[in-house]
């Protein structure tokens, strides 16, 4: 039956069909190059799992190759070292036999190397089986570290807590402390109070004590020195024919009076002193004639030795003192040669004492010996710890000085000798000491550490100490104990002020070489000698040289080693003559008065000294004595004895 359709209708459901049409033919096409791309897809990810094998394949290729090239690289290198060996058998297959000697060496070396493989194959193994073993346990203290930390929660909880009370403890320690330091504090002071007192009246105890030892020491060393002196006068008067000894004068024959041999002399004046000492204490005169009989005995036998001895031998004269002589108006130079005792070793240096009663020498052998002027007799020789290279007194002249090598400078009474400080300061040895003018307390001293010390001798500390940019070799006082002079390797003096501890002055060149001897004078003046074999007169006021003094032959004699040696020039106490000790063993004497053109010189010889002289010192009382590098000490007088 056909049913009549609109055309308009048929139209439009036609026309929705065909865009119905068009639109699945579009979804079919979407739907298709999905379906292609899902295709692709699996192809690719097959294409990938491939691929992934295939890179597996080439790592264990690449490792492989890896370890071929190690082993092509370790067969190269033995390769190498192999065209060594043989570049090596090469060039000694002149030498078969230690060529044969090498290869069984190489052989067994290769045996070695080959069983130290397999002990190093087997220590492998060992090691895997450890680190297995450790793997295990290492699980096992994973699990003991977890317990741990639950128990160190646990531990962190509780010490807490802990720490809470101890800071409340800690409060109550610091309040209980702060009361305590107050205590101690209160204590200490209470204690020190307590100790400064009975350290005090320790010094006032001791300090009488000593005033009493020194009162008698000093009464007992008059005493000794107006008997010696006596002895000596009596002695002297025997030698004229004009000494009395009551009975026993009969007893002294002409042959007897002649003073004794170098050797005996001492052994034969303790034994007059024993005579002596005899009939002082009225032992008897049996005794004393018995011992001056003795004497006079061995003098007469030594009569014809000494008359054909030459007079260079005699090591000691016998002279009469001369005590307290008031200082001579005008120098004259002494002419007249006495040997004293001789050192052990070189003399290096000697001081008179401010009053020139006393004299001191130092030497290397360890000694500083004091000696009574007027007499020429040895008093004590005091010991130190090493070679002594400048001695010097006090201003009062009751305390000796003397330091050296072994970096201390050595303070003993004079006339007891007792030691009564080692001053420790110096890094290096002490080469020169020298003391204030004008207080007894005060000294300073240079050493070889380039540093110059002030020292209280009366406590024995150091005060301070300066430190040159160069050697000093020399230091002296200037007038005043504020004010000091050092002398330098490089030739310079330079002028300090202890007060403000700086240089005063700038440094001023005044030898050519290094000063090695700076003495003191009178009127701000200064005499210094160098290596330049010239001796100055320097101004201090000034800061410049006044004069030179210099002679052709002459050479200054020094003592010490390279680059540290020393000598000791001096002045007459009027300043007129400048005397400087040689290495022909002799001295020569410059009179001021006279032109500095080295022409007004006079030369002391004396066969005692054999050596160079190294040291001269003029006393007070008008007389003078010199050392050399033999250890001999000679003292001169104007008119012989």
């Amino acid at each position: 039956m056909e049913v009549p359709v609109d055309p308009a209708l048929a139209a439009n459901v036609c026309g929705q069909l065909t865009v119905l049409n068009a639109r699945h033919r579009a979804a079919e096409c979407l739907v298709a190059d999905y379906v292609a791309c899902l295709q692709r897809l699996r192809e690719a990810r097959d294409r990938n799992v491939e691929l992934m094998g295939e890179l597996e394949r080439a790592r264990r290729e690449a490792a492989e190759r890896r370890g071929q090239l190690e082993g092509l690289a370790r067969r190269a290198f033995r390769a190498q070292q192999l065209e060594q060996v043989e570049a090596v058998l090469s060039e000694v297959t002149t030498d078969r036999d230690g060529l044969r000697e090498k290869v069984v060496d190489l052989e067994s070396q290769v045996g070695e190397m080959a069983s130290a493989n397999a002990a190093v194959k087997a220590q492998s193994d060992e090691y895997q089986a450890r680190i297995a073993a450790d793997a295990s346990e290492i699980i096992d203290l994973r699990v003991a570290v977890a317990t741990l930390t639950e128990r160190l929660e646990h531990q962190e909880t509780s010490t807490s807590v802990a720490v809470g009370e101890l800071d409340a403890q800690r409060a109550r320690v610091a309040e209980c402390e702060m009361r305590a330091a107050a205590l101690s504090r209160e204590n200490g002071e209470l204690l020190q109070r307590m100790q400064e007192k009975a350290e005090h009246e320790m010094r006032m105890h001791q300090d009488v004590v000593d005033l009493q030892r020194e009162v008698l020491s000093r009464k007992a060393s008059v005493e000794r020195m107006e008997r010696q002196a006596s002895i000596e006068r009596e002695y002297e008067a025997s030698r004229s024919g004009s000494f009395n000894l009551g009975p026993l004068a009969n007893l002294l024959s002409p042959k007897g009076r002649r003073r004794p041999a170098c050797a005996d002399r001492d052994r034969h004046r303790r034994r007059m002193f024993e005579a002596v000492e005899a009939l002082e204490a009225d032992a008897g005169s049996a005794k004393a004639v018995s011992i001056l009989s003795d004497v006079i005995k061995a003098l007469g036998e030594e009569d014809v030795k000494e008359r054909e001895k030459p007079n260079e031998d005699i090591d000691f004269e016998i002279v009469r003192p001369e005590e307290c002589l008031p200082l001579a108006e005008e120098a004259v130079v002494p002419r007249t040669a006495f040997r004293g005792v001789s050192h052990g070793g070189p003399c290096t240096s000697l001081a008179y004492s401010p009053n020139g009663m006393l004299l001191a020498t130092g030497g290397m052998d360890k000694v500083v010996a004091t000696w009574y002027a007027p007499t020429r007799l040895r008093q004590k020789s005091l010991r130190a710890f090493d070679s002594i290279m400048d001695v010097a007194f006090t201003s009062n002249g009751e305390h000796v000085l003397g330091g050296g090598v072994d970096k201390s400078v050595l303070v003993w009474q004079t006339l007891s000798g007792r030691q009564l400080h080692t001053l420790r300061g110096h890094t290096r040895g002490v080469n020169c000491i020298t003391c204030a003018p004008d207080d007894p307390a005060r000294a300073i001293s240079s050493g070889e550490d380039r540093s110059i010390i002030l020292w209280d001798l009366a406590r024995g500390q150091q005060l301070t100490s300066l430190c040159p940019n160069n050697q000093v070799c020399a230091v002296c006082y200037t007038t005043s104990s504020d004010t000091i002079l050092s002398g330098h390797m490089d030739g310079t003096i330079r002028l300090w002020d202890l007060r403000a501890s700086k240089m005063e002055l700038e440094q001023t060149q005044v030898h050519s070489g290094r000063i090695v001897s700076l003495q003191r004078l009178e009127s701000h003046a200064a005499l210094s000698a160098g290596k330049d074999n010239c001796l100055k007169y320097w101004d201090t006021a000034q800061a410049q040289v006044v004069t030179e003094f210099w002679h052709r032959d002459f050479q200054l004699a020094t003592v010490g080693a390279m680059g540290k040696c020393r000598c000791t020039v001096c002045c007459s106490p009027d300043q007129r003559y400048v005397v400087a000790g040689t290495t022909a063993g002799s001295l020569l004497v410059w009179d001021t008065r006279e032109a500095c053109e080295g022409k007004r010189t006079q030369v002391l010889k004396t066969p005692h000294h054999k050596e160079p002289v190294v040291g001269c010192a003029w006393g007070r009382q008008g007389d003078m004595v010199s050392c050399d590098k033999a250890g001999v000490v000679v003292f001169w007088r104007d008119t012989p004895v």
